[in-house]
């Protein structure tokens, strides 16, 4: 089996951990095996983001994670952690005067920034989020039927997962 020196990392390894080059001329192997491509992107994944959040916020890696760590490791809305939220929180600032306010997952960032990004129109979206969970309540207990938004990919997920009878007394 051939082998190719890497020039990132300079270990030989077999050609089977470097990407395949083919051009009109020929096919070729990359001069940079996969784990040091890999590596090399992340580094740059990285660079990117570290060069966006100072240039946005003025805020860099060790304001990040100083941040995390007075949330308690996640979101601040939420909790959900950068595991469970697949990539970093993102900063939340203030529309109208720009401060940072703190750390949120994508869904508490898009969510906030979806209902227009002030406390009016939070209090509104909980006035809602009442006032139909009450009508919901009233329903079941007088056993009106009511209509249901069923998510068939998850189905017998949901239907497992409701207990209507914390709604009834």
């Amino acid at each position: 089996m051939k082998h190719i020196t890497c020039e990132c990392c300079e270990i030989e390894k077999p050609i089977a951990e470097f990407s395949k080059k083919v051009t009109s001329q020929k096919v070729g192997y990359s001069s940079i095996c996969f784990e040091c491509k890999i590596y090399a992107e992340m580094r740059t994944k990285k660079k990117a983001w570290e060069s966006y959040t100072i240039r946005t916020y003025q805020k860099d890696e060790i304001d990040y994670y100083a941040q995390l760590a007075i949330q308690g490791g996640g979101c601040d809305m939420c909790g959900k952690t950068e595991e469970m939220n697949g990539q970093r929180l993102s900063w939340d600032h203030c529309h109208i005067y720009g401060y940072i306010r703190g750390l949120l997952c994508n869904d508490c960032n898009l969510g906030l920034g979806g209902i227009g990004d002030t406390l009016e129109a939070a209090r509104r979206a909980v006035a809602y989020l009442e006032r139909v969970e009450l009508a919901i309540k009233q329903k079941i207990q007088d056993r009106v039927p009511i209509a249901l938004h069923i998510d068939f990919r998850k189905q017998s997920e949901i239907i497992q997962s409701v207990d209507f009878r914390q709604y009834v007394s």
